[in-house]
């Protein structure tokens, strides 16, 4: 889902992924734009090889052959990660993520935090809007702490810091 600018993306916290397309549609729908060329055609070549790479990179990483009709996985933990790679499809320089495990098992958040952790070496820039303070101290480098429309803190995340920020704002936020 592209929101505001061309090179942002959004991950929203309920999936926006639609159930009567096959995976593949749903991932391609969101490089449709930064894909097509010359009123709306697409160059199908570049659209099959990025769902191969989107698919069998990060989604089915060890099947050999990809089917063009799967459909999209049932459970939280699955479709988030399709949601993300439907955002990271469309190419974004700034990827928003809002409470991106929320409805995850323990385990299964760490593979998502991986994922986001990625980005970073991809050169993409990511957003976390969370509720979860050890959601944000496990994937952040900064916090920015904004209420009532202001920003009241503004700190880096580090080892030494995390436990300081748990006591000052762990009361505020939802501990799991």
């Amino acid at each position: 889902m592209r929101s505001g600018g061309e090179d942002v993306a959004v991950v929203p916290e309920d999936e926006s992924l639609c159930n009567d397309l096959t995976l593949e549609q749903n991932i391609l729908l969101s490089s449709y734009e930064k894909n097509s060329r010359f009123g709306g055609i697409l160059n199908s070549s570049e659209l099959r090889y990025l769902k191969n790479e989107m698919i069998s990179g990060y989604i089915m990483p060890k099947q050999q052959i990809i089917p063009d009709d799967i459909i999209v996985p049932e459970g939280w933990f699955m479709r988030k990660k399709v949601s993300f790679y439907k955002a990271l499809a469309s190419k974004p320089k700034l990827i928003v993520f809002m409470n991106p495990t929320q409805r995850i098992d323990i385990i299964s958040k760490e593979e998502i935090y991986e994922d986001i952790r990625s980005l970073k070496k991809q050169g993409i820039t990511s957003l976390i809007i969370s509720s979860d303070i050890y959601e944000l101290i496990s994937v952040c480098e900064r916090l920015l702490v904004i209420q009532n429309g202001k920003v009241q803190d503004n700190m880096m995340v580090n080892e030494n810091a995390k436990g300081l920020i748990i006591k000052k704002y762990g009361r505020f936020l939802k501990d799991l």
